[in-house]
């Protein structure tokens, strides 16, 4: 046994002087701050895993006073009319696809918009399949024409309609590319993804997004689909508050 171990155990085993000390206050300041910690990293995860569930199931995210909603169809459709969400290759889910409709709306979904909300956005991916010979997807806010895109053998071009109160800007992310559909490998399917944002002043308690196009044929010659729908400025019932009215005998009552 070498002559410094019994001066290293007294060592060790010595809990007297300042350093002692020090390392009980450091530790107990270590525990409290992971304590008050953990409470803000819990509820941080907890609000991201509800933002993931809802991009996934399409439902509606709560950001205050106003419900935003996002869908990426991985669950289906859900609430739109007129397409089922689909598994393109390449792509992933998708809301359709679209066959033609002689442009008009065929596929569409309601919106409550809150009350207070001076305006309301909508932003949505959309994928033009198997080489459209100039076809058009036109995009539909309550009912009007805000838009259209133009797809001519996987090159595209977007067009806006002026429109009172109502802008569509956009960009085209990936032209003549080959993105799935249903016909694959050859050089007139080229598809097309576009990335479209819509903003609407004074928007009412309502607002109804459509979608039709003039494609010819079935989707096998040619077909849209939409995908990362989006839309801001949504009525929360959670937030919204009843009027209060004067009544007849001095006490105050609610409206309705």
């Amino acid at each position: 046994m070498s002559v410094f171990t019994p001066h290293l155990r007294r060592f060790r085993a010595d809990q007297r002087g300042a350093i002692s000390v020090d390392y009980v206050v450091i530790t107990a300041l270590a525990m409290g701050v992971a304590v008050a910690a953990s409470e803000e990293i819990m509820s941080g995860m907890g609000f991201l895993a509800a933002t993931v569930d809802s991009e996934l199931s399409g439902s509606e995210v709560d950001s205050g006073t106003m419900l935003s909603y996002r869908d990426g169809f991985d669950n289906g459709a859900g609430d739109w009319l007129g397409a089922e969400a689909t598994e393109v290759f390449g792509v992933g889910k998708v809301l359709g696809p679209i066959p033609g409709s002689n442009g008009e709306i065929s596929v569409s979904r309601s919106f409550a918009i809150d009350p207070s909300a001076e305006y309301a956005e909508l932003s949505f991916d959309l994928l033009a399949f198997d080489g459209l010979q100039g076809e058009s997807g036109y995009v539909y806010v309550n009912g009007q024409a805000v838009g259209y895109v133009t797809s001519l053998l996987g090159e595209t071009v977007i067009t806006p309609i002026e429109t009172a109160g109502i802008q569509l800007t956009g960009a085209v992310i990936d032209n003549a590319v080959e993105l799935g559909g249903a016909s694959i490998n050859r050089e007139d399917s080229l598809d097309s993804r576009s990335s479209l944002q819509i903003r609407v002043a004074d928007p009412g308690a309502e607002l109804v997004f459509g979608f039709g196009s003039d494609a010819a044929g079935d989707v096998n010659t040619g077909s849209f689909a939409l995908d990362n729908f989006r839309v801001t400025g949504l009525l929360d019932p959670d937030a919204a508050t009843v009027a209060q009215v004067p009544v007849d005998n001095g006490q105050t009552g609610t409206n309705g």
